[in-house]
């Protein structure tokens, strides 16, 4: 096993991708990966459950998640995209990252033209 669980998804929210498996999946090389790539601490994989429970999920793609808010530890941005496999039955991280607030506005403001916000957070980003 070359991966960890590392949050839980909300069935009614892994249905819009859709996906019947709640445990959302990491594969450790690709841990690495996004820590390297992104410049990120791994103290930043904290903001997921923050980001599942609290955060704009606007779908993306068919099988794809966008998550974007804030850490209610450092007030970092973040987006997060997750997706289901094929088979529906696993969630996967595709990737965590910072954002900065005007790359938020754009991606809300065509999700909003899109209808495709599923959900907007009890702490809304500063507009």
């Amino acid at each position: 096993m070359n991966f960890a669980f590392i949050a839980m998804l909300p069935l009614d929210i892994g249905a819009h991708i859709p996906t019947v498996d709640p445990n959302v999946r990491l594969n450790v090389d690709y841990a690495k990966k996004i820590v390297i790539k992104h410049n990120l601490r791994y103290e930043a994989f904290f903001v997921i459950p923050d980001l599942i429970s609290d955060s704009y999920i606007i779908k993306e793609k068919k099988n794809h998640l966008l998550f974007m808010g804030e850490d209610p530890r450092t007030n970092e941005q973040y987006n997060m995209v997750l997706k289901s496999a094929k088979s529906a039955t696993e969630t996967w991280l595709v990737t965590l990252h910072r954002t900065r607030e005007e790359q938020v506005r754009s991606r809300l403001r065509r999700a909003k033209t899109l209808g495709t916000i599923l959900r907007e957070p009890e702490r809304p980003f500063d507009e």
